[in-house]
């Protein structure tokens, strides 16, 4: 993944992210270890994997955070990499002084139209 990441250049990303429910054994960690990004959230005990994508949901990053992590505070880390002009799609999750969340409802129904779009390029792609 680290060379995918180096290698790729592309002017639009994608990043989300997803919790995991730990079973409760997974806290049995030593205090003062190596982080196992394990929190709590309104789930119970958590861990959030954040995937940054391509225009066509191909992974380019992954990371961890801890369940309580705000998806804004983990973007920073996982989005520092890209050039300044890249479009970034996100959610309001992601709202935040370093990552700006556009409210603007055209703003929100042109995000809303991507998905329609990419069903109907995907349902007319030749497979020739």
């Amino acid at each position: 993944m680290d060379a995918i990441t180096k290698a790729y250049n592309s002017d639009i990303q994608m990043i989300d992210s997803t919790f995991i429910r730990e079973h409760q054994q997974a806290a049995t960690a030593k205090r003062g270890g190596r982080d196992h990004c394990l929190g709590f959230s309104r789930g119970g005990l958590t861990t959030k994997i954040h995937a940054v994508v391509d225009r066509q949901g191909l992974p380019i990053r992954l990371g961890l955070s801890a369940g309580q992590v705000r998806d804004a505070s983990a973007a920073l880390t996982q989005l520092d990499w890209l050039d300044p002009c890249t479009i970034i799609l996100v959610d309001k999750a992601y709202d935040g002084n370093a990552i700006r969340y556009d409210k603007l409802a055209n703003s929100f129904l042109d995000m809303i139209k991507l998905a329609p779009m990419r069903l109907w390029l995907r349902s007319h792609e030749s497979t020739t």
